[in-house]
């Protein structure tokens, strides 16, 4: 998303049509360009939330808001087999000696 006053989308849009930019793209920014409802209009700065990538979300990026249909698709996880179940279930998330013997090569 990218918050801005509607004066201030109304003049990157011409802007970008004047430059002649693919209209998909100009679809794109107005799709994205949105007037805060919440909060005074942006109309001498603007805010841009960035969203995450599938491999940014495995990653631990949080995003929220819509999900662009132009963005990849997030990848599937598959089935997990009950081995795999079952260490995840015993690992601690709090025990680092196991991280730190793997880095350590021991």
């Amino acid at each position: 998303m990218m918050f801005a006053s509607r004066d201030v989308e109304a003049l990157l849009i011409d802007h970008a049509r004047a430059r002649g930019e693919d209209p998909f793209l100009i679809w794109r920014a107005e799709t994205v360009l949105l007037q805060p409802g919440d909060s005074t209009p942006h109309d001498d700065h603007i805010h841009l939330r960035i969203a995450c990538s599938p491999d940014e979300e495995l990653a631990g990026c949080e995003g929220g808001g819509p999900r662009w249909p132009w963005l990849p698709v997030e990848p599937a996880l598959g089935e997990l087999d009950r081995a795999t179940l079952e260490q995840i279930a015993h690992d601690d998330p709090f025990d680092l000696s196991t991280e730190l013997h793997a880095q350590s090569g021991s």
